[in-house]
């Protein structure tokens, strides 16, 4: 009898470990999903931003425009909240595209305050995703790369910006900087677009509860219904 007990406490000490992470694997991964999304809330947020700055630069902000960004300022709630821009936002949407275009060429070609972008929560996860669908993973991966790629135009603007002073250049040199720095904008502008809305793809395809307003859900519904 001693020794069945011995048997079963080296069985218990050998398998207690796994079956609770198996218990705890479900759980995990939800609170891993949650924390990630969350992320890319934060991040989408800040896309949709600067895909406006930019638009309103270049004067080319127009309903079609309007009507993708206000469902995302709509279903944020984070703790960067632009209260005013719904509200210049709304009353943008009362105006005709002929008149959009000089609204917004109200400060054109002014500077929109560049910054790279960092994802640590999704870096940090990296190895958790294998818990994940393979297309899931592939989505979240191709965020990061996506991301990499607009910090690269973001660092070339820079680049750009910090050559368009640079008094020796001659005449010709100048307009070259000046176009390279208009076309860095304009990139800047179509990838954090496209990547916010890769973003949007995710989460309304891998749904974690309770991050999404439902006023955000329809909006989202009606806009594929219209695809």
């Amino acid at each position: 009898m001693q020794v069945f007990y011995v048997l079963l406490g080296w069985l218990l000490a050998l398998f207690t470990p796994r079956f609770v992470r198996l218990i705890q694997r479900p759980y995990q991964k939800s609170e891993i999903q949650r924390s990630l999304f969350l992320e890319f809330s934060e991040f989408r947020h800040k896309l949709s931003l600067l895909a406006y700055r930019t638009r309103e630069r270049s004067a080319t902000i127009n309903q079609e425009f309007l009507g993708w960004l206000k469902p995302l300022l709509v279903c944020y709630g984070g703790p960067n909240t632009e209260k005013e821009l719904p509200e210049v936002i709304e009353k943008l949407s009362s105006f005709p595209d002929e008149e959009l275009m000089y609204v917004s060429q109200q400060a054109p070609g002014r500077g929109i305050g560049l910054k790279t972008y960092s994802l640590p929560f999704i870096d940090a996860q990296l190895p958790s995703l294998s818990m994940f669908p393979v297309e899931f993973q592939r989505r979240v991966l191709d965020v990061r790369t996506r991301t990499n790629e607009l910090n690269q135009e973001i660092e070339y603007a820079w680049f750009s910006l910090k050559k368009s002073f640079d008094m020796s250049l001659d005449e010709n040199s100048r307009n070259t900087v000046a176009k390279n720095l208009e076309e860095a904008y304009n990139n800047i502008g179509r990838q954090s677009q496209m990547l916010a809305d890769r973003i949007t793809d995710i989460i309304s395809e891998f749904p974690a509860k309770g991050l999404e307003s439902e006023e955000f859900r329809q909006s989202n519904q009606g806009s594929n219904d219209d695809d």
